[in-house]
């Protein structure tokens, strides 16, 4: 999540009107893996975070993906309108 200048003030409040049971924990977590601040503005670390639970996030988003493809391979390999109810057919393709 990318929060640059006035966005990390404008999604604290919005995080805080609507979620404020929530509020804390998600800002604590996003200052983290941030180091400390709402966003982190180097080039190639702004969409990455640092330490335990941008690893652990890591690792999640990593299992989604190969799971993902997983079964979009599946369905792509499985052509289920080959086969028909009641009928049989032998080894050479005929009844």
């Amino acid at each position: 999540m990318r929060l640059p200048r006035e966005l990390g003030e404008l999604f604290t409040q919005w995080l805080r009107v609507h979620y404020p049971e929530r509020a804390d924990r998600v800002l604590h977590l996003l200052r983290e893996i941030r180091g400390g601040r709402l966003n982190d503005p180097r080039c190639g670390h702004r969409m990455r975070g640092e330490g335990p639970y941008a690893a652990l996030l890591a690792r999640r988003a990593a299992t989604r993906r190969l799971q993902s493809d997983f079964w979009a391979y599946t369905r792509s390999v499985l052509v289920l309108g080959i086969f028909a109810a009641g009928v049989s057919r032998s080894r050479h393709g005929r009844r």
